[in-house]
């Protein structure tokens, strides 16, 4: 799960069920975590031996064991303008997205099922890949103070309206956002890029226009090295204009929407 908390900060948290007589639990993790946030414990709370290696999370479970929790902190928070963040994740397992409270979501790519709990707004993916979620929030929250001159009893009330309203206009500014700015960002977004990718990108993008393919096939059909390539690979994917995936111990490079606009847009400037 991926807990966005209102400091700009993303909760991760893991949990792996029935791993009696499991003595060794790895956990691939895209997204680079603040290891000295990096904690594991099992279903009573004990502590349980855990280490991070950039592409891993290594948990070691007690003989008394049953489920491991691992708990960490990112900071992958993107800033697009004014109010509006976007979080890019890559899980390789079924994910969960829960947004601050009293924030709107804008956009997100990836077939995920959206609710609205409470206050948050949260996104469930059944499958792994690589997502881009946009999303807004106001810049002030509501005080939990009682106001002079009122009982406790009567505060919690004031502040379920109150607080109803940010939400309601939160909503409301999302939706603006949407309508009115939608196409202009997505069209200006496009213009920025393409002019921000050189030939060996374009080479990449026209090479898995027609279907997927891995890096060894990039760099066979390009004449471009497979480091290079790989360099490439990791700035389209940051640009949504690519996705990859593993199929079997083979990365796989895929042409998304954002990348079949983008090439048109080149088509037309060069």
């Amino acid at each position: 799960m991926y807990l966005i908390n209102p400091e700009g900060f993303v909760d991760i948290r893991v949990v792996v069920t029935n791993v009696t007589n499991i003595y060794e639990v790895v956990i691939p993790i895209e997204e680079p975590i603040e290891e000295f946030t990096l904690f594991a414990y099992d279903q009573d709370s004990l502590p349980i031996p855990v280490e991070y290696n950039e592409t891993h999370v290594i948990a070691y479970p007690l003989n008394t064991s049953r489920n491991v929790i691992i708990e960490a902190t990112a900071d992958i928070i993107e800033y697009v303008f004014e109010n509006v963040s976007r979080l890019i994740i890559k899980p390789r397992l079924p994910s969960k997205v829960v947004l601050p409270p009293s924030c709107g979501l804008l956009s997100f790519n990836g077939s995920a099922d959206v609710k609205a709990l409470d206050s948050r707004i949260e996104l469930t993916y059944s499958e792994p890949g690589t997502y881009a979620i946009e999303f807004i929030c106001l810049t002030t929250y509501v005080t939990t103070s009682t106001p002079t001159g009122t009982t406790s009893s009567s505060a919690p009330t004031v502040q379920y309206i109150t607080y109803v309203a940010l939400v309601g206009m939160v909503a409301l500014v999302a939706i603006l956002v949407m309508r009115f700015r939608g196409r202009e960002r997505i069209e200006v977004f496009i213009r920025g890029i393409s002019r921000e990718l050189d030939d060996r990108d374009i080479k990449i993008l026209k090479s898995v226009k027609d279907k997927p393919r891995s890096i060894s096939e990039l760099s066979r059909v390009t004449g471009l090295s497979k480091s290079i390539v790989s360099r490439k690979v990791k700035k389209l994917e940051k640009f949504m204009l690519v996705k990859t995936k593993f199929i079997g111990n083979k990365l796989i490079v895929e042409l998304t929407e954002e990348g079949v606009r983008v090439l048109n847009e080149v088509g037309k400037e060069r």
